[in-house]
């Protein structure tokens, strides 16, 4: 028989807040928001029009608990967030600098029937991955689920690809089963009996005694901020989860643990599009490494940086830097303690490599690299590293290169990994390749998808590499007639360029904006642009970007009758590439040349 009591609900704006229910409404459907989050509204409302001190919302929501300051701020984003309270003029919570936090909203109570919010008319639901199908695995989902009854955390661990994404979903679903059919059952009474709070400490507070317990919270912390940042969470919470477990690792005095934590803050900077920043951060991790003797940790630190300053534009020193990681690792360097498979080292190291040795004039060889990884980590089972190489090399220098039936072969390795291993980090990545693809095939939605697929990128703040992709949405854009949605793309190209000191791909922003400026009807000017963007290229040593450039340049002389000059642009760098080498770059300048009746042989090309 259902419960009759009355309770009381907060009502403000489109939102209704039932405390008892840890339930928040918006239109009367549910608010995805956590427990301590919904603690903290909670008293901000009953408080409403007053100044509530950090002290007394971090007492409320963690009691008996020491939370860092931070904390607090990463669940005020979160409810903000929530209520759509993010514009400088504050709609529900108010920062009272130096004080605390004041709800300046309109709150209503209201008198509600708890059989209004019975578990039977509304269930909760999970929003746990769909559960794979396992085979022979039954006797691991229970013995996993059995250990969480006397602990609350269980490690599963195995090679990558065996399947522990799979057992773990699976567990939780058996888990979540159970919970559901314990709280049916339960009494509402006892429910309400039960403590308000649990004391297990947060990643950010602990009540853990020891020497040892600024390296456990340093471990905790940076495990929250890995799961933040590989769920594609690049904003200011992640930011603070990283330096929260930088802080604690630094009070731990263990220096394998402070370049651990440093090392995962500069992958997250350099996915935010920081690279100076994360660069500022490695040149650190080196100087440490090598202070201590560490050897594996100086390597780690050294890719990591050789990533940050390819994206500088760095292109030459790094390519350098890297041929010389791949020698000291074939002669043997100590386990990597910042590594989860060692073999990511190696892929690491061969996705920037790849990349960089494509940019400075070695097409054919980055492509053939970029393959062999892709095909390795395939066969050991490394979902995740070759994700990675996927799209952090193969599939942007198979777009480049002209080479869509590889594109797309590739697109489909990505769709299957996401698919098995839940990666969404790389989600909008792999649906902008995808219609990248489609539009080569004709697909006249394509460029719509793309734009969709940045827009999300840059919703979630995962900058890297973005004003590169707004290039090719503008060249889709372009073909597509549409040039003044090109320049609009390009514009904030260049934008976000100027943000993340990208310099690697600002010679081809300039030649893009050349092409949109061209097709707006402005030929001078783009001549000048296209000028500006051979000088870029020239000054990073991006020799393939320059033969894109000087393609340009050699059409537009071409068009105009000056066939000498645009001879004169090509033959320089076109024969700087060796033989072989089959680009759609080089094969355009083979037919660039022989329209502007080059009075000499083509260097031959494969294919």
């Amino acid at each position: 028989m259902l419960d009759k009591s009355i309770d009381v609900a907060f009502v403000f704006g489109p939102f209704r807040l039932i405390p008892s229910q840890h339930v928040l409404e918006r239109d009367s459907r549910p608010v995805k928001l956590g427990g301590r989050a919904l603690d903290i509204l909670h008293l901000l409302v009953m408080r409403a029009g007053e100044e509530v001190s950090k002290n007394t919302l971090i007492e409320w929501a963690w009691p008996n608990i020491v939370v860092d300051e931070r904390n607090l701020k990463v669940h005020i984003r979160s409810l903000r967030k929530a209520l759509d309270d993010t514009f400088p003029q504050a709609t529900y919570i108010a920062t009272v600098v130096g004080h605390g936090y004041k709800f300046v909203g309109a709150v209503q109570t209201q008198r509600i029937q708890i059989a209004d919010f019975s578990r039977d008319q509304q269930p909760v639901v999970s929003n746990l991955p769909a559960p794979a199908t396992l085979v022979g695995r039954q006797r691991d989902v229970e013995g996993a689920a059995r250990a969480l009854d006397f602990t609350r955390l269980v490690t599963l661990v195995g090679p990558g690809g065996v399947g522990k994404t799979s057992l773990a979903i699976a567990v939780a679903h058996a888990r979540w089963t159970a919970f559901r059919s314990r709280s049916k059952s339960q009494p509402r009474s006892s429910i309400n009996s039960l403590p308000r709070r649990s004391s297990i400490p947060s990643a950010g507070g602990s009540a853990n005694s020891g020497t040892d317990a600024p390296r456990r919270k340093a471990t905790l912390a940076s495990s929250r901020a890995w799961c933040m940042t590989f769920a594609r969470q690049f904003h200011d919470e992640t930011d603070d989860a990283w330096s929260t477990a930088l802080d604690f690792a630094e009070r731990s005095g263990d220096v394998g643990q402070r370049l651990l934590v440093m090392c995962g803050r500069s992958y997250f900077l350099i996915g935010a599009g920081r690279h100076e920043q994360a660069a500022s951060l490695l040149d650190d991790v080196c100087r440490i490494a090598a202070q201590s003797g560490d050897r594996a940790s100086l390597l780690d630190g050294e890719r990591l940086l050789a990533q940050a300053e390819m994206h500088l534009g760095k292109l030459l020193d790094v390519r350098a830097k890297l041929e010389r990681l791949v020698k000291e690792l074939a002669h043997g360097m100590p386990p990597s303690s910042i590594t989860r498979y060692q073999e990511q080292r190696y892929v690491s190291i061969y996705t920037t490599l790849a990349f960089s040795a494509w940019l400075t004039g070695r097409p054919e060889h980055a492509l053939a690299m970029a393959e062999e990884i892709v095909l390795k980590t395939g066969q050991i089972g490394q979902l995740l590293g070759q994700s990675h190489i996927l799209a952090g090399a193969a599939m942007p220098l198979a777009l480049w290169s002209g080479k869509i039936d590889s594109l797309e072969r590739y697109s489909a390795i990505l769709r299957c990994n996401l698919d098995r291993e839940n990666i969404p980090l790389w989600e909008p990545v792999h649906r902008f390749y995808a219609s990248v693809v489609r539009h080569a095939r004709g697909d006249l939605n394509a460029v719509d998808d793309m734009r969709s697929a940045v827009e999300e990128l840059v919703r979630d703040r995962f900058l890297v590499r973005t004003p590169m992709y707004l290039g090719v949405l503008a060249e889709a854009l372009l073909e597509r007639g549409r040039s003044a949605d090109a320049d609009e793309a390009v514009e904030f190209a260049f934008t976000l360029q100027r943000q993340s000191k990208e310099n690697w791909c600002l010679p081809e922003l300039l030649r893009v904006k050349a092409q949109t400026i061209a097709a707006l009807g402005m030929r001078d000017h783009a001549r000048v642009m296209l000028g500006r963007a051979r000088e870029n290229a020239r000054a990073i040593g991006a020799r393939t970007l320059e033969l894109r450039i000087m393609n340009d340049m050699a059409q537009m002389a071409i068009a105009e009758g000056n066939n000498e000059e645009a001879v004169g642009f090509l033959v320089p760098v076109y024969e700087s590439f060796g033989d072989g080498t089959a680009t759609e770059d080089l094969k355009r300048s083979a037919c660039l040349l022989t329209a502007a009746g080059a009075n000499r042989t083509p260097m031959p090309l494969a294919g």
